[in-house]
């Protein structure tokens, strides 16, 4: 396809015309800011809410340390149980 010499500085001149008017409104988007306030309710249960992943993790932590203790009585023999808490606990088991 040819463009003709009559209508390539209209092609041109439309063509950056968009683009400043692109650029210009990024510009004027980028300028404006957002606000966002949260409730006293929101902020509780946030604060509760982190506190809670808190506790979380804290109890994740001291369960596999318990389970590696457990992992290392059992490889090295020493692991201990009471038979009758183990039958009792398969006698009442629920499923």
């Amino acid at each position: 396809m040819k463009i003709s010499d009559i209508f390539r500085n209209n092609i041109v001149s439309s063509s950056a015309s968009k683009y400043t008017a692109r650029e210009e409104a990024a510009d004027s988007a980028s300028s404006i800011s957002d606000t966002l306030e949260l409730s006293e309710d929101a902020q509780q249960y946030a604060q509760l809410n982190r506190e809670a992943r808190a506790s979380l993790e804290s109890a994740e932590s001291d369960e596999a340390g318990r389970a590696d203790a457990v992992a290392g009585q059992i490889s090295a023999g020493t692991y201990q149980t009471d038979l009758d808490d183990v039958v009792y606990r398969i006698v009442n088991a629920t499923v």
